[in-house]
């Protein structure tokens, strides 16, 4: 079973929706896995994704940079010992010397290069925390509209999961990244640094991620690319309600019924959404 790292400001009954298009939904269903995309992914819906603010960022490099001025003090008796020294191997222990030196110049570059790429490969399934439908989210993750929504809660979705992960589950935290007044401290988000961060233009989304970090292959940073990660999951455990778009006519409710129905899902629980139905007592005064 997946180890779990869960905020402690979702708790277990939180509700959780996640809106889809039909064939997402299909692949959920036939295949009982849950794709969690690397966040390099997202780089033309919000080119930030990756991204701390300057002031985190700023605090990162700061560190990459004192284990190097810590590893260059820590060999300055060697050089003194080796410039003391008399004798015919002092010329080569003055290259190899040399030659370390140089491999530290390398160090910070190679440490930046690291640090992007493994927070880029990191990846990320996305789900809304609303009590409500939300219309926005319909428009926004629908295909043309035809879309269906998973409402469940915390509680449901961990116990849904079969798989052998390490998991982290998170709300996502709203900044403005350009805010001079922000502090490193500012962009922590339950001990954590991004990718819980995104921009104020986001704040609509009301996120909670849950992220797998992936194996990283140092050895082979200019190569690498991020790649996603399915998990497996049970669709019946996972699902409370399917609402189905109200943007939507027939024959897609059917198609929805039908694909629910071939996998074992209670038609009593989905829901044609009401969003854009007018109550009637609102029609009348008297």
């Amino acid at each position: 079973m997946s180890n779990f790292r869960i905020s402690p400001n979702l708790p277990p009954e939180t509700m959780l929706w996640r809106y889809m298009s039909l064939d997402k939904f299909i692949d959920l269903l036939s295949t009982g896995e849950l794709y969690f995309t690397p966040v390099s992914s997202y780089i033309n819906s919000d080119p930030f994704e990756g991204l701390l603010p300057k002031v985190a960022q700023d605090a990162m490099a700061g560190i990459f940079k004192n284990s190097v001025d810590d590893f260059n003090e820590t060999i300055k008796p060697l050089e003194e010992m080796i410039n003391a020294s008399q004798g015919p191997n002092q010329e080569n222990a003055r290259r190899d010397l040399e030659l370390l030196r140089e491999r530290i110049s390398t160090h910070l570059p190679m440490m930046e290069k690291t640090y992007f790429a493994i927070m880029k490969s990191v990846t990320v399934s996305c789900w809304h925390k609303n009590e409500t439908e939300s219309e926005g989210m319909w428009r926004l993750y629908s295909d043309l509209n035809k879309g269906i929504a998973i409402q469940t809660n915390v509680a449901r979705l961990i116990e849904a999961i079969t798989a052998d992960n390490y998991i982290v589950i998170s709300e996502v935290k709203y900044l403005d990244y350009l805010d001079p007044t922000l502090t490193p401290q500012d962009c922590i988000v339950n001990g954590n640094f991004g990718p819980y961060l995104k921009r104020l233009s986001f704040a609509h989304e009301n996120e909670v991620r849950m992220t797998i970090s992936p194996p990283f292959d140092h050895k082979n940073i200019d190569s690498h690319k991020p790649s996603g990660v399915r998990i497996k999951i049970d669709p019946l455990k996972l699902i409370e309600k399917i609402y189905i778009s109200p943007y939507v006519s027939q024959p897609f409710p059917n198609a929805v019924n039908s694909v629910a129905e071939k996998f074992g899902l209670d038609k009593k629980i989905i829901v044609t959404s009401k969003l854009l139905q007018v109550d009637e007592s609102l029609l009348s005064l008297y």
